[in-house]
């Protein structure tokens, strides 16, 4: 099968890639939040706080923040219009959805690193070039821990890019899963592979 995992969905596809190796011919880990970084540790564990008081105003603005946050002067496609997708998606939360958002949430915080065993399978790892939630140095960082990788960034698009540039984020999805070449498209920064995604690449020998 080839496995899609986006955001808090990608630690359920890296998971399952790792302990079911035969069953997956590819996975493609989209904005990938397989641990939380300390840089938004606080604010999303007041997300929780937020919406368990009823304030759901605060919750949605914090949240849809989080999610969308991207540079100064950074040029996102449809941001403004998304945002208020999501801020109306998360201020009309049920309580299934409440419930499914407070657990994983709480279950990501409490997630450490866990790279191992690496995945065998051949690995896209993509996200926007604007994205401050799953950041491009620990989007590469995850993808360097796979020794059949790829790793790339979606011009004009921050973590949302499957809603910002729903096109193009699904051309290149597309393309990997079919094992079409990824090199040289117009929406995306050049593709690194694994070799130049090591740490020790670059390093001379002597």
């Amino acid at each position: 099968m080839h496995l899609l995992g986006a955001s808090y969905g990608s630690g359920i596809a890296h998971r399952y890639a790792q302990t079911y190796p035969q069953a997956v011919r590819s996975i493609s880990l989209a904005g990938p939040l397989l641990w939380v970084p300390d840089g938004i540790r606080e604010e999303l564990r007041r997300t929780v706080d937020l919406m368990e008081d009823e304030r759901m105003e605060e919750f949605a603005e914090l949240s849809a923040d989080i999610i969308l946050r991207s540079g100064p002067g950074a040029r996102v496609t449809r941001q403004s219009a998304v945002r208020r997708i999501l801020h109306s998606m998360f201020r009309g939360i049920d309580d299934a959805d409440r419930a499914k958002y407070r657990n994983n949430t709480l279950r990501l915080l409490q997630q450490a690193p866990s790279p191992q065993p690496p995945i065998t399978a051949p690995v896209l790892v993509a996200t926007g070039e604007h994205d401050l939630f799953t950041p491009p140095a620990l989007c590469r960082e995850i993808a360097s821990t796979c020794p059949d990788a790829r790793f790339t960034l979606v011009q004009d698009a921050d973590h949302a890019m499957h809603l910002e540039l729903p096109n193009q984020a699904g051309d290149l999805l597309a393309r990997f899963a079919s094992g079409e070449p990824l090199d040289g498209l117009a929406y995306c920064h050049p593709v690194e592979y694994s070799a130049a995604l090591s740490p020790n690449a670059g390093m001379c020998s002597t």
